[in-house]
């Protein structure tokens, strides 16, 4: 398969862009997909069989960067990876996965043997549990609501109780005169 430059066309395979009037890579990029061959020599198109090229100045810095990004993204997996082994998750879950291996029943659901292996709520368990927390959630609104109706009331009191005692020192005043 050709290169296709900048300007010039080129199949569909290549896709170019940049350039000026000559179509010299140097003044633009280009991307050649190229099929890689398996060992028996047949080439393929799917994702892990293209390589692609990138030609052209402004193509190297595109291709860095494309670089960069993705050593970057490696590190964030292998960092993410000594986290989990770090923090004995790929252990746990070995060890269940394992078990489950060697089932002679296989479970009917996976997810519930894994989740009671680790020690987690079965799915029964788990919807009793929300039920549980919508109920008090309620309950928590309704005593809510009959607090504040309480702290309005005692401040009523207060209030009352504030005037009342003012008007006793006004008639005690006017008493005394």
């Amino acid at each position: 398969m050709g290169i296709g430059w900048p300007g010039v066309g080129g199949s569909r395979d290549n896709r170019c862009g940049g350039g000026g009037m000559s179509g010299r890579p140097s003044e633009g990029w280009c991307v050649v997909a190229t099929p890689k061959k398996d060992r028996s020599g047949v080439g393929g198109w799917g994702e892990r069989d293209v390589k692609f090229s990138v030609v052209g100045e402004v193509g190297s810095q595109v291709a860095n960067a494309v670089r960069d990004k993705i050593m970057e993204k490696e590190a964030k997996k292998e960092a993410f990876r000594k986290y989990l082994e770090s923090s004995g998750v790929l252990d746990a879950l070995t060890k269940v996965l394992v078990s489950l291996y060697e089932q002679n029943e296989k479970p009917s659901s996976a997810v519930e043997f894994v989740q009671q292996k680790l020690g987690g709520p079965s799915l029964a368990e788990y919807e009793k549990l929300q039920a549980e927390i919508s109920d008090l959630q309620i309950r928590y609104n309704e005593l809510l609501a009959v607090h504040q109706e309480k702290c309005r009331e005692y401040e009523e009191f207060k209030r009352t109780d504030v005037e009342a005692s003012s008007c006793k020192e006004t008639v005690e005043r006017n008493e005394g005169l």
